[in-house]
C-alpha cells in the first residue's frame, strides 16, 4: 500500500532476526561447519545425525542449543574414551568461526540507527530468540550502545549436572548488556500475539500510534502489528523462508512437523497486506518521520 503521508512516530520497535541481520544466513554458515566436522569425526549417517539433532531441538524448543553435541547419545560411541567436547573440538570451533564471520548488519541498519539515536527515538527490539543468543548478538553487533529495550523470551534450562557458572569463561559482566534494558517475554508465548507487543507498549506507557514495528514475517510480525493498532513496516529484504539454507533449518527444526508445514503454507500470503514494504531497513526514513520520545527512558 503506497501512502503519501509521512506520519511522525517516536518509537520504533523492531523484530531482530532477519529484519536486522540475516540470521539464517548465519545459522546455515555456522551450522553447515559443524556438521559437517561431526560427519567427519563420527562417520555417522547424515540423514541419522539430523534426525536426532532434531529430537534435541524439539525438546529444547530452539534449534539454537549451545549444549547440542553434549546432548546427542549417538555421538558418544565414536568418542571412545575421549571426553565429548575434546573429540568434537574441532566441530565447535568450526561453529564459532563461521558465526563470527557472517555475523553482520544488513546494509543500512547500523546507519539508521545510529539516526534514529541521534533524534532521540526510543529504540526497542522485540525478538523470539532466547535471551542467551540475543544478547549474544547484541554484544557482537554493537546493538547495546543503540537499542534501549530489548524483549526476548528467559533462556532454556541447562542440562543435568551443568549450571551457568559451569559454562562461563569470563567475568559475569561479560556476558550481560550495559545499556540495553533487557526484559523477558511470559514464557511460551510467541507471536503473533497482539497481547505482547500491547503489553510492551504497556510497560513502557506508549501508545500505539506513537509506535512503528518492522518485522519480515507477513504472518508474524505484520499481522501482530496490525492487530495491535501499530503502524507496520515489512522488512521484504529479510525474507529468509525463499532461501536455499532454509531446507536445512526445516529438517533440523525445533518446531512440530505441522508448524513446518503451516508455515510453508503461509509464503506469499496475499491476505496480510503490509501499509509500508522496506526493500532496505534505511528506507524507514523515507517512510517515517522518527522524532524524539518524550517519556522515560533507561
Amino acid at each position: 500500500m503506497k501512502l503519501d503521508a509521512k506520519p511522525a512516530r517516536s518509537v520504533l520497535i523492531t523484530d531482530v532476526d532477519n529484519t536486522l541481520f540475516d540470521w539464517v544466513r548465519v545459522w546455515h554458515a555456522a551450522f553447515s561447519a559443524m556438521l559437517a566436522e561431526l560427519l567427519r569425526l563420527s562417520g555417522l549417517d547424515e540423514a541419522v545425525l539430523l534426525s536426532e539433532i532434531r529430537k534435541v531441538h524439539q525438546r529444547v524448543g530452539t534449534s539454537e542449543f549451545a549444549f547440542l553435541i553434549g546432548e546427542l547419545e549417538v555421538l558418544r560411541g565414536p568418542a571412545g574414551d575421549t571426553p565429548l567436547l575434546e573429540f568434537y573440538a574441532p566441530a565447535i570451533e568450526a561453529f564459532r568461526t563461521a558465526r563470527r564471520q557472517t555475523l553482520e548488519f544488513y546494509p543500512g541498519v547500523l546507519a539508521t540507527l545510529e539516526e534514529l539515536t541521534r533524534r532521540g527515538t526510543l529504540l526497542i527490539c522485540y525478538t523470539e530468540s532466547l535471551a542467551y543468543y540475543s544478547q549474544y548478538r547484541f554484544r557482537k553487533l554493537g546493538l547495546d550502545r543503540l537499542i534501549d529495550y530489548l524483549y526476548s523470551p528467559p533462556d532454556h534450562d541447562f542440562p543435568s549436572g551443568l549450571s551457568r557458572e559451569d559454562v562461563r569463561f569470563h567475568e559475569a559482566g561479560h556476558y550481560t548488556l550495559a545499556r540495553t534494558e533487557h526484559h523477558f517475554t511470559p514464557p511460551g508465548e510467541l507471536k503473533p500475539n497482539p497481547d505482547i507487543l500491547r503489553s510492551i507498549l504497556r510497560s513502557l506507557d506508549v501508545m500505539a500510534k506513537q509506535a512503528v514495528y518492522v518485522g519480515d514475517s507477513l504472518h508474524k510480525d505484520i499481522w501482530m502489528a496490525q492487530q495491535a493498532g501499530v503502524t507496520d513496516a515489512h522488512a521484504a529484504y529479510g525474507a529468509a523462508q525463499h532461501q536455499e539454507a532454509y531446507a536445512l533449518l526445516r529438517r533440523v527444526s525445533h518446531w512440530p512437523e505441522a508448524d513446518v508445514v503451516r508455515e510453508k503454507s503461509r509464503l506469499g500470503d496475499s491476505t496480510i497486506v503490509p501499509t509500508y514494504r522496506l526493500d532496505s531497513f534505511d528506507k524507514l526514513l523515507e517512510r517515517i518521520e522518527f522524532t524524539a520520545f518524550e517519556g522515560p527512558r533507561p
